[in-house]
């Protein structure tokens, strides 16, 4: 889907990986990629996985890894799956070896049109059996486009047609004991016109003579019964064999005989709810070649086609020139254009609230209290206190964020200066802010000019001669009508961001030298903290135009890693070292990267960081470990495990804000501590009923997600198990729940959650949007947080969660497997476990845990109040985080500087 942004083959310096493609996923709105089908396509795998069981077969076999046409194809029990990585070139007649004695069927493939491709390949006809290749037996010639993958199957798995059952357990709920009566009726065409009604056999299955269907089930007396999963009520079957229909009115594959072998818990739908609208855009096709136009047939859709607009053409070369303009080096949320005029809550619907001085310090003289109190462990001996500590970030909060970033920094500045180092930060001036002193300017070279930049300065005092000296870098370049990183009405990233940047991390470089604060300078012998790839350039600087000069000789640099899947590529040949960015040509051996679209024409100033800084962190210890899998590195794993071999690359998982706590938080409906969490965690779920109308109930178990409506978020496994979580089966579980759902994002699943919300008056409530105070109000009123991300560096709403006694639901990845304590085993995780977690990120191993769950929280109420306790004594204080911080600064200095 659109262009891999790198491909790494199996190798022994990767541990023969068969993760072979990394995927941009910050082009995931690009019109002329097609990452926005990824999705439907995985769902659709999923669905083949669930009716064939091809992962569970033992037979594996790599067929073929040619890395000069990037071409694998290997098998797993009875398919054949082959992928071309190549970006431009299509075979035909390809031969690919394998094991199977039979004709061979395309039963998927990433060209067609409901995947947003050109409809080339050829699903009317088999692949006949040839002589032996690739030391495998037999063989099959297919044609290759670019960049496609294709699942082959034996074609007698593909005879029969479709039989669709009816469970017992779903005719009983109808109060009926046969299937007579029924009636499947085919859908068909772009308007899903109604064929003839196909009635149900005496053995209780409908029988319908094709490879896919789309249908509609109608009961006795013509009434439709929709399936819950579907946004248009049709059931969607995308391969041939036995389907039911259970108890819960899902369709899954196999009998009502082996139905009832598996576990009570009902099986995950083919189709989750959204993929039925999204999954049927078709596009025009894309004429083959002329050596297969002869044998071309039309395309089997799986689906009826959509009127839905057409995406852009997956084919269409990339604009070179252009390239940089686009948001390959921002998260998916910014290139959202209205997210970009935004600096407020984007990216990240848990921040820190913004607190004067005074307040700051009040809630921290409080929680200094308590720490006495709760007998936490002794602070660290910071060796270096009185070295400077100098934050540069390209935002901060409160007067910048656009999410995390802004956050970390803002705390990273009032707890420095909290521990006694003399601090500064340093941000663009990106608007004109208020209460901002003119202390002077200085002139920097770049782009073969001279630049003046300008300095204005905010001082927070926090008392005991502590406080952070705020500098914000103004210059025509930052200042844009739009937002900070892109314009909010193309959605392409500033074609000036190099510029803008490489002009921060200089102007940060300048600020301790030249800037009289307090009648003194910093000086040179202090430590940086940059943030991200934006001041990636930061410690080139440091080594190139000031260490390798007299400056900066005992200072270090601590590059921080909060996103590695956001790099700052731009084109080489485009902005030249030396002429640009005012560097010696030997930098080329730290800025030179590889992008699937430049090639080795690409600086990385993510990479560069890396390899100059004096230290890598990252916001999290498991994240740190993630980054250095071929899996987690995108692309950067071996410069990371470099970096870790050499002892300089860590994680710290962040920590928890002061206002984050159930004592002292003035927006919930009762504060408590872990005395008397029972009772104010009662009056609170109760105020939050009645604030977002759910019903009055003390006793369902309260499930609660805050954050983006967005794949990533894992807010489709939610949403594909709302009707499974409703429904009451008896087991005294499932049926005795309500959900709560607040954020904004995905329009598709905004509007879902609307409409569940709809249906489901009084148990489910659909919030889309925001409110930071019923945020805090839902830590102190939920039973349990839903965090099920794909991926995660840090996250903070499972540690709120914790402190304010709901319980976390995560999946098990990142910060998440960091902060919370899943629970597993009773005798030996009681006095321990903090939440749930789960893994892989798929539907079923989410309902698994949750269902343990709830099931704790009906059953065994005891002990899921053992670890609401273990929750909030869970300890996620900014200093004890910030003791971490001190060790590695100590580390850094005492340590020789990186080069």
């Amino acid at each position: 889907f659109g262009h891999p942004e790198w491909i790494d083959f199996p190798t022994p310096a990767n541990d023969w990986s068969y993760q072979h493609c990394r995927r941009r996923w910050d082009l995931a709105d690009a019109d002329h990629l097609r990452y926005q089908f990824f999705q439907n396509f995985d769902e659709l795998m999923h669905a083949c996985e669930n009716r064939y069981g091809f992962l569970r077969s033992e037979h594996q076999y790599v067929t073929l890894k040619d890395e000069g046409d990037k071409v694998i194809a290997f098998e797993r029990g009875e398919f054949l799956f082959i992928f071309n990585f190549h970006p431009t070139q299509s075979f035909v007649g390809y031969q690919i070896g394998m094991g199977m004695d039979e004709p061979m069927r395309l039963v998927l493939d990433t060209d067609e049109g409901r995947f947003g491709g050109h409809k080339r390949l050829d699903r009317a006809n088999a692949f006949p059996v040839l002589g032996g290749a690739h030391k495998r037996p037999h063989s099959v010639k297919l044609y290759l486009p670019a960049r496609t993958a294709q699942v082959l199957a034996k074609e007698s798995l593909l005879q029969g047609g479709i039989s669709v059952c009816l469970s017992p357990v779903f005719l009983a709920s109808m109060g009926l004991k046969d299937a007579a009566d029924f009636k499947v009726v085919i859908c068909e065409g772009k308007d899903n016109a109604r064929g003839k009604p196909l009635p149900f056999a005496a053995g209780g299955c409908a029988q319908i003579d094709a490879l896919v269907a789309t249908f509609e089930l109608l009961a006795p007396g013509g009434t439709s019964v929709p399936c819950p999963v579907s946004a248009d009520g049709l059931f969607y079957v995308f391969f041939p064999g036995k389907y039911t229909i259970d108890g819960v009115g899902y369709l899954s594959s196999g009998s009502p005989d082996e139905q009832a072998e598996r576990l009570s818990i009902p099986s995950p739908p083919l189709v989750p709810a959204l993929q039925a609208p999204r999954v049927q855009a078709e596009r025009p096709s894309m004429p083959l070649p002329p050596v297969l136009q002869e044998r071309a047939a039309p395309t089997v859709s799986a689906v009826v086609e959509s009127p839905e607009k057409a995406v852009g053409d997956a084919e269409t070369t990339v604009d070179d020139t252009a390239s940089e303009a686009s948001f390959h080096n921002l998260p998916e949320y910014l290139s959202d254009a209205g997210g970009l005029g935004n600096m407020g809550r984007i990216a990240s619907l848990s921040v820190f609230d913004c607190l004067e001085p005074d307040d700051a310090v009040g809630l921290r003289e409080r929680r200094e209290i308590a720490e006495e109190k709760e007998d936490r462990p002794a602070r660290y001996g910071a060796r270096h206190l009185n070295t400077p500590v100098i934050i540069v970030a390209s935002e901060i909060n409160p007067w910048s964020k656009t999410g995390g970033l802004g956050m970390v920094a803002s705390s990273y500045a009032y707890e420095f200066a909290m521990r006694g180092h003399r601090t500064m930060a340093v941000s663009p001036r990106y608007e004109q802010y208020a209460d901002m002193i003119y202390i002077g300017y200085t002139k920097v070279w770049l782009d073969s000019r001279e630049i003046e930049v300008k300095y204005f300065h905010q001082r927070q005092d926090y008392g005991a001669e502590r406080g952070c000296d705020y500098i914000f870098v103004e210059h025509d370049c930052f200042r844009r009508n739009g937002g900070m990183y892109g314009d909010t009405n193309s959605g392409k990233e500033y074609e000036d961001n190099l510029f803008r940047f490489a002009l921060l991390s200089l102007a940060a470089a300048e600020a301790p030298l030249v800037l009289n604060l307090g009648g003194s300078t910093y000086g040179q012998d202090c430590i940086f903290f940059a943030n991200d790839w934006q001041v990636g350039l930061l410690p080139v600087y440091l080594l190139y135009k000031y260490r390798r000069h007299g400056t900066y000789h005992n200072a270090r640099c601590i590059f921080v890693i909060h996103n590695l899947g956001y790099q700052g590529k731009y084109r080489m040949s485009r902005f030249p070292l030396d002429k640009h960015l005012g560097l010696p040509q030997e930098a080329i051996q730290d800025l030179q990267g590889e992008d699937m679209h430049m090639q080795t024409d690409c600086l990385n100033l993510l990479q560069a960081a890396v390899k100059t800084c004096d230290r890598v962190l990252t916001v999290s210890p498991n994240y740190a470990n993630e980054i250095q899998t071929p899996e987690g590195g995108f692309g950067m794993a071996t410069v990371l495990q470099q970096k870790a071999a050499s002892m300089r690359l860590g994680g710290i998982l962040n920590g928890v804000s002061d206002e984050w706590s159930p004592i002292t938080d003035p927006h919930i409906a009762q504060n408590y501590c872990v005395a008397d969490f029972l009772e104010g965690r009662a009056a609170c779920k109760q105020a939050l009923q009645q604030e977002l109308g759910l019903d009055q109930d003390p006793d369902a178990c309260l499930l609660g997600f805050c954050g983006r409506l967005c794949y990533q978020k894992g807010v489709h496994l939610i949403t594909a198990i709302i009707g499974w979580l409703l429904q009451d089966t008896g087991n005294g579980v499932t049926g005795r729940v309500q959900i709560l759902f607040m954020g904004r994002g995905d329009p598709e699943y905004a509007n879902l959650l609307r409409a569940s919300e709809g249906q489901n008056q009084g148990r489910v409530c659909g919030y889309v949007g925001f409110d930071p105070k019923v945020e805090h109000r839902m830590m102190a009123g939920c039973d349990l947080i839903l965090m099920p991300s794909q991926y995660e560096p840090c996250g903070l709403p499972q540690m709120y969660a914790q402190q304010y006694g709901a319980l976390p639901v995560v999946h098990e990845t990142g910060g998440l497997k960091d902060s919370v304590q899943g629970f597993w085993d009773v005798a030996r995780d009681r006095e321990t476990a903090t939440g749930f977690c789960f893994n892989p990120f798929e539907e079923n191993p989410l309902k698994e845990r949750l269902y343990q769950a709830m099931h704790m929280y009906h059953q065994d109420r005891p002990l899921f109040q053992q670890l609401q306790l273990n929750a909030m004594r869970s300890d996620y204080y900014w200093p004890r985080a910030i003791d971490e911080y001190e060790k590695h600064i100590d580390w850094t200095l005492e340590d020789p500087s990186c080069r």
